[in-house]
């Protein structure tokens, strides 16, 4: 009798040192889970905070540019005529545009969604004919044929 319980007091010591290992690397498993996650998470983070930044200065300097031109086609413009008037307009515009794009992609981005929302089927027609227009140049390149 004294076999079978020790047996069985054996069986339960062994069963809780089991569980106990168990809990443990779920534990373990979990926890670096987390850090692979936050990690991930933060390099993704520095990656778009990267990104951010390199088109923030990429469209500061196209829009720079821009703007640039705008002023020397005003310059070159002499006043007076009515071709001058429209060339000094179109000035302004280009650099009414380079401005914008000084911006960055923050307050474009803003103005973009405050737009869609504004005009939500224009956008829906616009999107429906870029991926027209996507799906045509991809049929194109891959010389597939209407039959």
């Amino acid at each position: 009798m004294n076999g079978i319980k020790e047996t069985k007091n054996s069986m339960g010591r062994a069963v809780d040192s089991a569980e106990h290992y168990a809990t443990e690397a779920a534990r373990s498993a979990r926890n670096k889970g987390s850090e692979i996650f936050d990690s991930v998470k933060s390099e993704a983070s520095h990656l778009g905070d990267s990104m951010h930044l390199k088109v923030d200065q990429t469209l500061t300097s196209v829009g720079n540019t821009i703007s640039g031109l705008g002023s020397d086609l005003r310059r070159k413009a002499s006043v007076g005529s009515q071709v001058d008037s429209t060339v000094g307009t179109v000035a302004e515009k280009v650099e009414q545009t380079g401005q914008y794009l000084t911006l960055g992609i923050s307050t474009i981005g803003k103005d973009l969604a405050d737009f869609a929302q504004r005009h939500p089927i224009a956008c829906a027609a616009v999107g429906l004919g870029l991926g027209m227009l996507m799906s045509r140049v991809k049929r194109n390149s891959a010389g597939i044929s209407k039959c």
